[in-house]
């Protein structure tokens, strides 16, 4: 396996482990309050803007980037959707805007690095 392949695999595994984490820490019943702090946000922007890079790079490398992303807001939805019948959570249109807005950095840092001759190496 060449350095490149060993890249995309590492990305494609790692995209998988932030989203099952995510996933998962998200629909955890919790005991206690949810902080609404900017850092609460801050995560959910990090955290998409993470998944949005991984999931270019893992799969089908620089095409069909909006329906990756696309993809990663329909989850996002879903799990603040879900978040309504666990106890302690609920749905918050803020943390979607977050994971939105995670997404949409992604999109632009994919699009610079795009113009780069190590990012066409990994096409």
């Amino acid at each position: 396996m060449n350095k490149i392949e060993y890249l995309k695999k590492t990305a494609a595994a790692l995209f998988a482990l932030v989203l099952a984490g995510i996933t998962y820490l998200a629909l955890t019943p919790i005991s206690h309050d949810v902080s609404t702090l900017c850092w609460d946000k801050m995560n959910h922007l990090g955290a998409y803007v993470c998944l949005g890079i991984l999931a270019d790079l893992g799969f089908l490398t620089g095409s069909r980037m909006g329906w990756k992303l696309c993809l990663l807001l329909l989850h996002s939805v879903l799990i603040e959707s879900a978040q309504h019948f666990i106890p302690n959570r609920q749905f918050s249109g803020y943390d979607v805007f977050a994971n939105l807005l995670g997404l949409i950095i992604a999109y632009g840092v994919l699009r610079m690095l795009q113009k780069t001759a190590a990012y066409q190496s990994f096409r």
